[in-house]
């Protein structure tokens, strides 16, 4: 199926990619073994907890951490940990007085991040951080109210990603922070190397803009969309540019993501959804990728 742009409108849509401007330092990114994803800073409803944030990211504190918790449909925590040079305790400030107020704190809902804090302590918060994978406003009336502090706004294909990793409990080798790790390892019998099948992030600075939404290499148009409870990356082929820019993508069956761009057999059908990990498809010739 083809559908073409007048050139007009595809170059203001290039011109458009580099990202929407804002203030300074009201996004910070994170790049990491598995992709960038960035958040937008809410300092209206948490000043304190934000410059909190910001001082640990301006700082180079999260460069070279680790993702060293997940849950299930519930958490991804970072912050507290690093893999270079060697494993060890990020340097931690003073504990933030809890911010958390009733009626104006933002809920802990999908997608947004916010603090962790020791439990029974509300004024504990220091350098780690979670983000909800789920609806998690029940964490709004426990020790205080975690305190959200910004939300996922680009990347939310490499969170899903990372939340449907493999997880391992370390906590005899490494401490009870360590009782459900994320690793990048999906063999049992293979043995897990660090840091190489942890989530890195390698790099977290903060930014007045968000990175390109789509990207362009001359030949090749992609871009995020939501469909439904789905994130898909749609990957379009430019076949001609003059008088017009016309792009193709051909809807092919679907497969499991898992055979994109393999060279074994082509399932007749969907295997059975795991309770455990979400389904992933693309289609039969890439062109659309999916999360859910």
């Amino acid at each position: 199926m083809t559908r073409s742009l007048p050139t007009a409108l595809f170059l203001a849509l290039i011109a458009a990619l580099p990202g929407t401007a804002a203030n300074a330092q009201d996004y910070v990114c994170a790049e990491t073994n598995l992709g960038e994803f960035c958040m937008t800073l809410y300092p209206e409803v948490a000043p304190n907890t934000v410059a909190n944030f910001l001082d640990y990211v301006n700082d180079g504190d999260y460069d070279g951490t680790i993702i060293h918790r997940s849950e299930f449909k519930f958490v991804l925590q970072g912050g507290g940990y690093t893999y270079t040079p060697v494993m060890d305790k990020v340097p931690a400030d003073p504990p933030l007085a809890n911010e958390y107020r009733a009626g104006t704190s933002l809920s802990n809902v999908f997608g947004t991040v916010a603090m962790a804090k020791v439990s029974g302590n509300p004024d504990s918060a220091t350098n780690q951080w979670f983000l909800n994978l789920g609806d998690n406003s029940f964490l709004d009336d426990e020790n205080g109210g975690f305190v959200v502090f910004a939300g996922i706004s680009h990347g939310m294909h490499v969170i899903q990603r990372m939340s449907e990793l493999r997880r391992v409990n370390l906590a005899n080798a490494l401490g009870s922070a360590f009782a459900s790790v994320p690793i990048l390892q999906d063999t049992v019998d293979i043995p897990i190397e660090f840091p190489e099948d942890f989530i890195q992030i390698q790099r977290m600075y903060a930014a007045n803009t968000l990175p390109a939404v789509a990207n362009f290499n001359g030949q090749t148009l992609a871009f995020p969309i939501t469909v439904g409870s789905m994130i898909c990356q749609v990957n379009l082929t430019l076949t001609a540019q003059s008088p017009e820019y016309i792009f193709r993508v051909v809807y092919g069956a679907l497969i499991p993501w898992q055979t994109a761009g393999s060279k074994a057999p082509l399932p007749t059908s969907p295997p059975a959804a795991s309770p455990f990990l979400p389904r992933r498809w693309a289609s039969k010739n890439s062109a659309m990728w999916c999360w859910s």
